[in-house]
C-alpha cells in the first residue's frame, strides 16, 4: 500500500533526515500517489535543504515535460540540477535524462549533449540509463552534423543491447534502429540501415507514426540507389495539412535528390524552389539552424549552379549561411551565459569550444562557396550595393564580416545579432570590393 504523501515539515531535515526526506518524496513520484504542483512548489519554497529543494524541481520539471510543455519545464530542469549537480541519486538521474531528450526535441543539441555525458557518467553501473544516455549523445551528435562519432555510439550501443532484457532490450531496440536509418547514407551501411527498417517493420507497436515509417523507408531506399522506390515512399508524406517540420525539410530534399538521379531535373528543380521558399519564410524557425545549413548546403551542391539553377542554389547558400552563423552566435551564447550549467566541467567546455570552431569552418566554407557567384563586375557591384536592413544581414563573401546597422563591417564575434528569424545576402566589404575587382579587371 502506497504511503501517504509526506508533510512539507517532514522534508525539512537538518541532517541525515536529508536523505530520508529524498527517499520520501522518489517514492511519491514512483507510486500512483505522484505529488502534486503545490506540493513540490511548497518543498522548493519552503526547505532549507538545497538537495532538497533541487530533486523537488527535477521532478517538478519531468511531470511538466510529461504534461508536453516543455518550455515551461526547461527552467526547473536547469535549477533543479544546479541544487543537485554530483548527487548521483536516481532522481537527479532520471532528470538528466529526460532534460537531455527535451533538449534534443527543442533544437538545444550543445546542451544535450553536454547532459547526455552527464548521464553517460552517473549511469556507468546501470546498463539500460547508460544506453539511453548514449543514444540522447547520439541523438545530440547527429544534429551538430558529427554522425562518425554518433555511429561509433550506436556500435558501442549494440553491444550493451544484447545484454539487455524485457522491456529495456525492447526500448533501447527501437531507438537504436531508429538512429540508425536517421545515420543511412552518411556512416552507416546500406546493409545495416536495411536490417534496422526490417526490425521496426516486424517489431509490433513501437510508436513510431506512418509517416516516420515511410521517411525511414525511403532514406533506406535512397542509400541503397533504389530511386524509383524512394519517391514512391515520399508521395506517402505528402499531405495540404502536414506541419513544416524538419522530417518533411529532410524529405523534400531527399526527393529533389532522388529526381535528379532520375534525371528528371525539371521536377527536382520545381520541388527545390518549394524547399528553398519554405526555408525562406518566417516559418523556417520551426526548423533548427543546423538543420537549415545541412539542408540548404546539400540542396546547393545537388542542383549545382547550371544556368537553370544558379540563382536557387545562390539562395540556398545563403540560407546555408545564414544556419552557420545563428549556430555560431548560439554556440557564443551558450559559453557565455550557460543558463543554469555553472558545474560544467574542464572537457565539457573544450567541447563546447570543439564544436564552435567546426560551426566556424562550416560557416567559412559556406561563404566561398558563395564568394563564386560574384564572378562577374557586374554581380560583384550588384551585391556591393545592397542596402541592409534589420531583417536582411549582409555578410562579405571573403572575410566573412558581416555589415552592422551603421554601415560598418564587423566580425562574427562583435556582431550584436537581431532576435527573432534574420536573412542573409551576401556582397563585399570595401577592401574586398577594391580588391576583387582589380582582380576581375586585370586582363588574363
Amino acid at each position: 500500500m502506497d504511503q501517504p504523501l509526506p508533510n512539507v515539515a517532514d522534508l525539512d531535515p537538518a541532517g541525515p533526515g536529508d536523505i530520508a526526506g529524498i527517499r520520501r518524496l522518489f517514492e511519491c513520484a514512483r507510486s500512483d500517489q505522484v505529488p502534486g504542483d503545490d506540493f513540490l512548489a511548497e518543498v522548493i519554497a519552503r526547505s532549507p535543504c538545497a538537495r532538497l529543494r533541487g530533486e523537488a524541481r527535477l521532478m517538478l520539471g519531468m511531470m511538466v515535460q510529461i504534461r508536453e510543455d516543455p518550455a515551461a519545464a526547461v527552467p526547473h530542469f536547469t535549477r533543479g540540477l544546479r541544487d543537485t549537480w554530483g548527487s548521483g541519486g536516481s532522481i537527479e538521474r532520471r532528470a538528466v535524462i529526460n532534460f537531455s531528450i527535451l533538449c534534443v526535441s527543442q533544437q538545444r543539441p550543445l546542451e544535450a549533449m553536454l547532459l547526455a555525458r552527464r548521464g553517460r557518467a552517473i549511469s556507468a553501473a546501470d546498463e539500460f540509463h547508460a544506453a539511453i544516455s548514449d543514444l540522447n549523445l547520439a541523438a545530440a551528435l547527429m544534429a551538430l552534423g558529427d554522425f562518425q562519432r554518433a555511429t561509433e555510439l550506436l556500435r558501442a550501443v549494440d553491444e550493451v543491447a544484447d545484454r539487455l532484457r524485457g522491456g529495456e532490450r525492447r526500448y533501447v531496440d527501437v531507438i537504436r534502429h531508429m538512429y540508425r536509418i536517421a545515420a543511412a547514407y552518411e556512416n552507416v551501411s546500406v546493409e545495416t540501415a536495411r536490417a534496422s527498417l526490417q526490425y521496426l517493420e516486424s517489431a509490433g507497436e513501437t510508436g513510431i507514426c506512418s509517416s516516420t515509417m515511410w521517411c525511414f523507408r525511403a532514406r533506406v531506399a535512397f542509400a541503397a540507389g533504389e530511386m524509383e522506390d524512394a519517391v514512391c515512399a515520399l508521395q506517402h508524406l505528402r499531405s495540404p495539412d502536414e506541419p513544416w517540420t524538419e522530417a518533411i525539410a529532410d524529405s523534400l530534399l531527399l526527393e529533389v535528390r532522388a529526381y535528379l538521379r532520375l534525371d528528371q531535373r525539371e521536377q527536382a528543380l520545381a520541388l527545390a524552389l518549394t524547399l528553398i521558399e519554405r526555408l525562406e519564410a518566417p516559418i523556417s524557425d520551426s526548423i533548427s539552424p543546423g538543420n537549415r545549413l545541412e539542408t540548404a548546403r546539400v540542396l546547393a551542391e545537388e542542383i549545382g549552379d547550371r544556368p537553370d539553377s544558379a540563382d536557387l542554389a545562390r539562395r540556398a547558400l545563403a540560407i546555408a549561411a545564414t544556419g552557420a552563423l545563428e549556430r555560431i552566435w548560439q554556440a557564443d551564447r551558450f559559453r557565455r551565459d550557460l543558463p543554469g550549467f555553472e558545474f560544467l566541467t574542464g572537457e565539457d567546455r573544450r567541447v563546447i569550444d570543439e564544436y564552435h570552431g567546426r560551426f566556424t569552418s562550416a560557416y567559412g566554407d559556406v561563404l566561398s562557396q558563395m564568394a563564386r557567384f560574384l564572378a562577374s563586375p557586374e554581380e560583384l557591384a550588384r551585391s556591393h550595393a545592397a542596402d541592409p536592413s534589420e531583417q536582411l544581414i549582409c555578410v562579405c563573401a571573403w572575410c566573412q564580416r558581416i555589415r552592422g546597422p551603421e554601415g560598418l563591417w564587423l566580425d562574427v564575434g562583435e556582431f550584436d545579432p537581431p532576435g527573432g528569424s534574420v536573412r542573409m545576402t551576401h556582397g563585399a566589404c570595401e577592401p574586398c570590393f577594391e580588391e576583387t575587382l582589380a582582380v576581375l579587371a586585370a586582363p588574363v
